[in-house]
C-alpha cells in the first residue's frame, strides 16, 4: 500500500547538476533563510541599539551557548529524517514520534546543563536568559517538522507556515518601541512566533500521513540514533567552533569584545544562508539517487561546486571593500571599528561554502561518521587557537581559528571523498 508521503520517493529522480533544477527546488529554502536569518537579525539589531554594549555581549553569550547545547539535543533527527523520507518506501511515523518522545524527555537535562553552565560562567541567571534557552530548544521541534517536509520536497508549505509565524516579530518591536517595554519582551514574541510555526508545520506534516503522538520505544530509538546520532554529533562540533569564540571572548578577554566581535561574525555568516538554495535540495536529492544506485558521479555535482565557490570568492572581495560601511548601515557607528574583523573573517567564506557541499555529499551516501570525524578536527582545531591565542593577541585569535577550522573541515572531507568507492570520479 502506497503511504500519502511517498511522493518523492517514487518520482523519476533529476539529480543531473541542473543549476536550474536546483534552484527551483530550493527557491523556498532561500526565501525560508532571508526570513529566518533577517528576523533573528532584527532581533539582535533591537537588542543591541537598545541595551548597551555589556547587556548585549551577555545576550549574545547566552545565545551562543543555548545553540551550542541544543545542537547536541536535536541528535541530528532533522537531518536523518529528512533522508529518509526521501528514500524510503515505508512509513516513519513510529520513529518520527520516539524521536519528538526523546526531545521532550531531554529538555530537562537541557535545562539543568543550562544553568550549571551560567552558574559557573558568572552570567546572571536572570529571566532574559532563561527565556533565551527555552526558546532556542523550542526551535528544535519546529526545525524537525520543516526538514521532514524537506524530504517531500515540501518546501513551499515550509516557507509558507514560516512566514506566516513570524510577521509577529516586527509586530512585537512596533509595540515595545511604542509603549517603551523593557527589551526581554523581544524574546517573547520570538518564543511566540516559533511555537506558531510549529503548529502550522504540524498542520502540513498531518495531511501528508504523520501525527504526532509522542512515545518512548528503545529498541526503534536505537536504530534511528545508529545513524543519526554520527549526524547530530558533526553539526554540534560545527555549531561549537561556530559560537566557541564567543564564550572564549568573554572568558579570556571582556564582554564588551564578545559584542564587536559578534557583530562583525553576523554580518559574515549572512551569505551562508544562500548556500541553502542549492544544498538543501540537492541532499534530498542526492538521498535518494543513492538509495537506488548505491553511487554518485562527481561530474553531475561540479556546476553546484563552482557555483558555490564562484560566489563565495565574490562575497570575500565586496566584504573587503565596504565592511565599515555595512556595519554602521546595520548595527550603527559605534560599531564601525569592527569592519577589519569583518574583512578578514569573510577569507573564511570559501571553505565555510565548500564543506557544507562535502558535507551533504558525505551524509548522503551514509558516511556520516566521517562528517562528524572532520568536524571533531575543526573544532579541535578551533579551541586549540583561541586557547593559546587569544590572551596574546586579542580578537584576532578568533578570526584565525575561524578561517583555520573551515578550510580543514573541507580538505578532511575531500580526502573522505575521494577514497570513498561510493563516489564515482570519471563519467
Amino acid at each position: 500500500m502506497k503511504n500519502t508521503f511517498q511522493g518523492s520517493v517514487y518520482s523519476t529522480m533529476k539529480t543531473n547538476g541542473s543549476i536550474y533544477e536546483l534552484i527551483n527546488k530550493g527557491k523556498y529554502t532561500l526565501f525560508m533563510a532571508l526570513l529566518e536569518k533577517g528576523v533573528f537579525f532584527l532581533v539582535f539589531v533591537y537588542f543591541a541599539r537598545t541595551t548597551d554594549v555589556k547587556e548585549y555581549g551577555i545576550f549574545v553569550a547566552a545565545f551562543a551557548f543555548a545553540n551550542i547545547l541544543n545542537s547536541f539535543f536535536e541528535f541530528g533527527f532533522g537531518s536523518y529524517f529528512q533522508r529518509e523520507m526521501a528514500s524510503r518506501k515505508i512509513s516513519i511515523t513510529e520513529e518520527f514520534n520516539v524521536a519528538i518522545g526523546f526531545r521532550i524527555i531531554f529538555f530537562g537535562v537541557y535545562s539543568f546543563l543550562t544553568l550549571l553552565y551560567y552558574f559557573y560562567a558568572n552570567i546572571p541567571i536572570s529571566s532574559l536568559v532563561i527565556l533565551i534557552s527555552i526558546t532556542i530548544y523550542s526551535t528544535g521541534f519546529s526545525s524537525l517538522l520543516s526538514k521532514v517536509l524537506y524530504g517531500l520536497d515540501r518546501y513551499e508549505d515550509s516557507f509558507i507556515s514560516l512566514t506566516k509565524s513570524r510577521i509577529i516579530i516586527p509586530i512585537g518591536i512596533f509595540i515595545l518601541l511604542i509603549f517603551s517595554f523593557s527589551s526581554i519582551y523581544i524574546i517573547v514574541f520570538l518564543f511566540i512566533a516559533i511555537l506558531s510555526q510549529t503548529y502550522f508545520l504540524y498542520q502540513v506534516v498531518k495531511k501528508n500521513g504523520i501525527t504526532v503522538s509522542p512515545l518512548f520505544n528503545y529498541s526503534v530509538l536505537k536504530t534511528v540514533l545508529r545513524s543519526s546520532l554520527p549526524m547530530g554529533i558533526g553539526v554540534s562540533f560545527v555549531w561549537i567552533y561556530d559560537k566557541i569564540d564567543v564564550l572564549l571572548i568573554q572568558h579570556y578577554i571582556i564582554i564588551e569584545s564578545v559584542s564587536y566581535y559578534s557583530v562583525a561574525y553576523s554580518v559574515y555568516k549572512i551569505p551562508q544562508m544562500i548556500s541553502g538554495i542549492l544544498l538543501t535540495p540537492l541532499f534530498t536529492d542526492l538521498s535518494q539517487k543513492y538509495s537506488f544506485q548505491k553511487q554518485l558521479y562527481i561530474n553531475e555535482l561540479l556546476k553546484p561546486f563552482s557555483l558555490l565557490l564562484g560566489f563565495s570568492l565574490s562575497v570575500v572581495v565586496f566584504f573587503n571593500i565596504f565592511p565599515e560601511i555595512l556595519l554602521s548601515l546595520i548595527y550603527g557607528d559605534m560599531y564601525i571599528v569592527s569592519g577589519g574583523l569583518l574583512g578578514l573573517l569573510s577569507f573564511a567564506l570559501p571553505g565555510l561554502f565548500l564543506n557544507n557541499f562535502t558535507g551533504v555529499m558525505l551524509n548522503s551516501i551514509r558516511q556520516e561518521r566521517k562528517a562528524m570525524i572532520s568536524a571533531f578536527f575543526a573544532m579541535f582545531v578551533n579551541l586549540v587557537i583561541n586557547i593559546l591565542l587569544l590572551e596574546k593577541i586579542g580578537i584576532m585569535a578568533a578570526v584565525i581559528a575561524t578561517i583555520s577550522a573551515e578550510y580543514l573541515i573541507f580538505i578532511i572531507q575531500l580526502y573522505y571523498l575521494y577514497k570513498s568507492k561510493r563516489i564515482k570520479w570519471g563519467k
